[in-house]
């Protein structure tokens, strides 16, 4: 009786551990330093890995094919890279690392669980703090406790306690602890797809907020796409008219606010010049014609050399899409990595709707993110992908009372 109240001791301490590093590798403003080196970021993967291997699927013999898919893919990007001299020694040792993100998917699906539950409990909880400093550093009511430049991006942050804000135009927009909006609009966005929109969770409405004053133009866009589709789905036709009756009358009654409208609303806009909405920083005249370039390269199926991507940088300055992820690592590796996911769910997924509903989200997130290498994102796939849209919710003690 001891003994299984020690393991099960044991497995609560290791799904919050492996909670609290995965939350750190977001990463909060306090790890920018710290992960910038490569020998930290290296013995931290480690052991973040080390935490999921021992929690493998022994058991579970019938993914070997989708083992050796997910290894094929991990060494195309170590050797792509190092081929192409893009790594200098830590660098080349940090590729090789990632061959550990072969026990993400793989490790035992109760765990994963436990580790998904506790991850989510801590970033709300990071976030909720964040917001109530945030409204207070809106109105006032709070000073900086600091100021941190990042001179490769020319940008300049103003530090509050778990809160950062850009000093430039995105003033009003919520950074929460993250370098940009856009991270807490994606990763709250992915987050309610895998809670189902469940809103008699409190955390959901929390993120809810937290993406709504984030103004990122992806978290409205999947979140009002994801929905609309999930509740179809559900036969929910009613609701889903709803929902979008009445973000309706909310864009009619705040369209003409200058705030909103500066801030949110002509980012929907269509651009007839440039032929894209006027909010997605996704594509850009340099961007497509350094695309176009490069698909006329072998370049573009086995990834750049470091000169390349160099010069990519230069004339671009910033940009965060798919095309990206092509230019560093090739095309096959993007194919290899989504062909992956798309098998592991099609393996798990418990009907096809659910199945659809994954698709959309992979494919819309690597659109406009470049961090699909990330510890994070893997982990949140493979997640979505392994227990989809379950209508099983187990409630969360009784899972740790289980035998992990």
């Amino acid at each position: 009786m001891l003994n299984k109240e020690m393991r099960v001791f044991s497995v609560q301490k290791a799904s919050w551990i492996a909670a609290v590093m995965l939350f750190l590798f977001i990463p909060p403003y306090f790890m920018w330093g710290l992960l910038s080196n490569n020998v930290f970021r290296i013995i931290f993967t480690i052991l973040e890995c080390g935490i999921f291997y021992h929690f493998r699927d022994k058991a579970d013999t019938r993914d070997m094919g989708l083992k050796f898919l997910f290894i094929g893919t991990l060494l195309y990007y170590i050797l792509g890279g190092i081929i192409n001299e893009q790594s200098n020694l830590f660098g080349v040792i940090a590729r090789f690392t990632t061959m550990l993100l072969i026990t993400i998917p793989f490790m035992k699906r109760e765990f994963s669980r436990l580790v998904y539950e506790d991850f989510l409990n801590i970033y709300v909880v990071f976030i909720s703090i964040s917001l109530s400093v945030y409204i207070c550093a809106q109105l006032g009511y709070i000073s900086p406790i600091g100021q941190i430049t990042i001179e490769q991006h020319d940008r300049v942050y103003t530090v509050y306690p778990l809160l950062v804000l850009d000093k430039g135009v995105d003033i009003l927009r919520f950074y929460g602890p993250f370098n940009e909006p856009g991270v807490v609009g994606t990763l709250g966005a992915v987050l309610l797809c895998t809670q189902k929109f469940n809103f008699k969770d409190w955390r959901t409405l929390i993120i809810l907020l937290a993406g709504v004053l984030s103004m990122s133009l992806f978290f409205f866009a999947l979140v009002i796409g994801y929905g609309v589709v999930y509740l179809v789905f559900l036969r929910k036709k009613m609701i889903a008219v709803l929902f979008t009756i009445c973000f309706t009358l909310f864009y009619v009654q705040t369209k003409e606010a200058p705030v909103l409208y500066n801030i949110l609303w002509q980012r929907f806009e269509w651009d007839e010049t440039n032929h894209k909405f006027k909010g997605d920083n996704r594509k850009n005249d340099a961007v497509d014609k350094f695309y176009d370039e490069l698909k006329k390269k072998p370049a573009f199926w086995f990834g750049s050399p470091k000169s390349e991507v160099e010069r990519f940088w230069k004339l671009v300055g910033e940009t965060s899409s798919y095309k990206v992820i092509v230019l560093n690592s090739g095309m096959i590796f993007l194919i290899l990595y989504l062909l992956f996911f798309v098998i592991l769910a099609k393996k798990h997924k418990t009907n096809n709707k659910a199945f659809i509903l994954f698709i959309l989200v992979l494919v819309a997130n690597t659109y406009q993110r470049p961090d699909i290498y990330s510890i994070v994102m893997i982990f949140i796939y493979s997640y979505f992908a392994r227990w989809g849209l379950d209508n099983l919710i187990e409630d969360k003690n009784k899972l740790k009372r289980k035998s992990v």
